[in-house]
């Protein structure tokens, strides 16, 4: 996975925090390096091209809108920018993969952190009859919106990094996240999701799966599916009556 940092003010004390957080979440190595800033801002492009994604799918990075889409697949538009959701990632492919399983038409979605809008676009594309997101990240928040008109999804989003009282509740909630950030928002996701509600998680590595499945089963959700790849473990809960 490739990612990249304007070099500003700090930007080399943010260097130091940023690996140290993705250590503790997983990475099994951290590297960095600079690159000629008239580079910059395209080079990431070339690690983001065409693919099919899950059974449904097939991600165009906004500059190959012209690109011919396979038989039976439903088109994605994104240019992320410098907002996490390419596709590409294993936690994102997980979520999709359970939202193609359990997303039915006219169902009440909401994407938790939904970094490019790449998770709500789905939903709205899967058939589902309102879509809401939400997204505490400024830059990411104004990709999301832009990738929401790309492709014509109606999706309401808000910038925030709780889950607004606005939203109604909903059949399927997903949240591809980190594990504090999960084990933290359980109680108001169950009070959200309608009786027998999916919530699909995702971002969590095995060495915190324990605690954010007692965190999540404790607020009256049973765990229904569980995958791992790459060492990231997504899951599928559903709230009982």
């Amino acid at each position: 996975m490739t990612g990249y940092l304007l070099e500003e003010e700090n930007v080399n004390e943010k260097i130091a925090d940023l690996g140290r957080e993705l250590l503790d979440n997983g990475a099994k190595a951290v590297h960095f390096s600079r690159i000629a800033e008239e580079d910059w801002a395209e080079a990431w492009k070339e690690f983001f091209k065409p693919r099919e994604l899950g059974k449904k799918f097939f991600i165009v990075p906004s500059w190959e809108e012209t690109i011919e889409i396979p038989e039976g697949r439903k088109k994605i538009v994104l240019d992320p920018g410098q907002a996490f959701g390419t596709g590409e990632h294993d936690t994102t492919r997980l979520c999709l993969e359970f939202m193609e399983e359990i997303v039915n038409p006219g169902d009440v979605v909401c994407d938790i952190g939904t970094g490019s809008g790449i998770l709500a676009i789905a939903a709205s594309l899967l058939g589902a009859g309102k879509v809401y997101a939400t997204e505490k990240d400024g830059v990411a928040y104004l990709a999301a919106k832009e990738n929401f008109l790309r492709n014509g999804a109606d999706v309401e989003l808000f910038q925030t990094d709780s889950i607004p009282d606005e939203i109604p509740t909903c059949n399927v909630i997903v949240s591809n996240l980190y594990s504090e950030l999960l084990i933290s928002f359980a109680p108001k996701v169950a009070s959200k999701l309608v009786a027998n509600g999916y919530w699909i998680i995702s971002g969590v590595i095995a060495d915190s799966w324990g605690k954010v499945e007692q965190a999540i089963t404790a607020e009256n959700m049973r765990l229904v599916d569980k995958r791992e790849r790459e060492g990231w473990i997504a899951a599928l809960f559903q709230k009982s009556n």
